[in-house]
């Protein structure tokens, strides 16, 4: 049996791990519900989470993810106007896994709001005729959205920590996680799929510090339910404690909890597509794309996620240049989990990359397409604060100054000409 001191000490660890989270969590929500997001769509709900938010109310209020209400909205002028609705053989659907929609459900029962019937207009084709279909609030979805983002980053402040070993650190790297990249004008202003997809990929992260392999596993499963090329940020850590501990051991249990989560895409594909595929909904440009023999344009989609005036991850983001500067021997000292997940996550922002274009379309501020490679790194990228922050004052007043700017870049964004 524990002695009294080992409870003690037991307890007392409990009380700073949920310290820990709750100083990012609250505070990130708090700003989540109740400051203006800078990156929410000015002319209406943008189609992606919106589709994501229709597909939940269905499932939260009715069960099911088939929208009999919405079989004019899959038509040739409709489709990716209004929404991402397409038909299946059970009937009209978003094309989107259900990571999103499975997140946001239980935000839409508890709501329990009934749907409106709304007069929509296509965004892109204006010359087709309106029409009505039966949307729910979006309010629920945004909350969720903002939900998976805040607990996303008290996660990954808990897997910070197990890294550093200083609460400080894994606090900072919370919060600017949360306030000063696109996670926070992109994936907590809505039901995107990036919100829920960096919730699982973050508690994943955090499990595997703790040696929780399958569970570390499991949680990563459930971001593949979302985006299904996650399963990379699985690969990576595995692969990695599994080489550092000279045991497979690790890499089985992290394989065979996140290969559940690819079972059940599989096998919601196959009852709503009648096939066994990844895809499911989407069109077959992505396949091709990732297959396709085109180095050049692979390279500009890497160059322009790096550099676009508008998206790039370093022109949006300018502070994690510094991060990388001394992200060497972050690697080199950080633990292997941590090591895994950044490898991991730069596999999968290459799939991202290889697979679509780097923009990911328009309608929101900063990048999105590299938020779950970020957000799985972003222990690495903490760990490499230390290594010049403590070297030199004016790089650290640097590295503050750029993450302010970062801030009032979203906050101005959206009244710039180019929106």
């Amino acid at each position: 049996m524990a002695s009294e001191a080992q409870v003690e000490v037991g307890l007392e660890t409990r009380a700073r791990t949920l310290g820990v989270f709750l100083a990012v969590f609250v505070p990130l929500l708090v700003i989540y519900l109740l400051v203006p997001n800078p990156g929410l769509h000015p002319k209406g709900n943008h189609g992606d989470p919106l589709t994501n938010a229709v597909t939940a109310w269905h499932l939260g209020m009715k069960g099911t993810v088939v929208l009999d209400d919405f079989a004019e909205a899959t038509g040739p002028d409709y489709y990716g106007s209004i929404g991402w609705f397409v038909d299946s053989p059970r009937g009209p659907t978003s094309q989107y896994p259900p990571g999103a929609a499975i997140f946001a459900a239980p935000f839409y029962r508890l709501a329990n709001q009934p749907h409106t019937e709304v007069l929509m207009r296509g965004s892109n084709k204006p010359d087709a005729p309106p029409i009505s279909l039966p949307m729910p609030s979006m309010r629920p979805g945004s909350v969720a959205a903002s939900v998976a983002v805040a607990g996303a980053m008290g996660f990954m402040a808990l897997a910070t920590v197990s890294a550093a070993g200083s609460w400080t650190l894994g606090v900072g790297a919370g919060l600017v996680g949360g306030i000063a990249t696109p996670l926070w004008p992109v994936a907590a202003s809505a039901l995107w799929l990036h919100g829920p997809a960096a919730f699982w990929i973050c508690l994943g992260v955090f499990l595997a510090s703790r040696n929780l392999h399958f569970w570390a596993g499991l949680a990563i499963g459930g971001a593949v339910l979302a985006r299904p090329h996650a399963a990379a940020i699985a690969l990576g850590i595995g692969c990695m404690i599994a080489w550092k501990e000279r045991s497979w051991r690790p890499a089985l249990l992290v394989g065979v909890g996140s290969s559940l989560g690819l079972l059940a895409l599989l096998g919601y594909n196959w009852w709503l597509w009648g096939v066994l595929t990844i895809t499911g909904g989407y069109s077959s440009d992505f396949r091709e794309g990732l297959v396709s023999a085109d180095p050049a344009g692979f390279l500009e989609n890497i160059i322009g996620a790096l550099a676009d005036p508008r998206v790039g991850i370093f022109v949006v983001t300018p502070f994690l240049v510094l991060l990388l500067l001394r992200v060497r021997p972050a690697l080199l000292d950080g633990p292997a989990w941590a090591r895994g997940a950044a490898l991991g996550g730069t596999l999968y922002l290459l799939i991202q990359l290889k697979a679509n274009r780097y923009t990911g379309g328009a309608g929101f501020v900063g990048y999105r397409y590299p938020l779950e490679a970020l957000a799985a790194a972003a222990p690495v990228l903490a760990l490499a604060y230390p290594h010049w922050a403590r070297e030199s004052r004016i790089l650290r007043s640097g590295f503050w100054l750029l993450v302010a700017g970062s801030v009032v870049v979203y906050v101005i964004w959206w009244g710039l000409p180019w929106k």
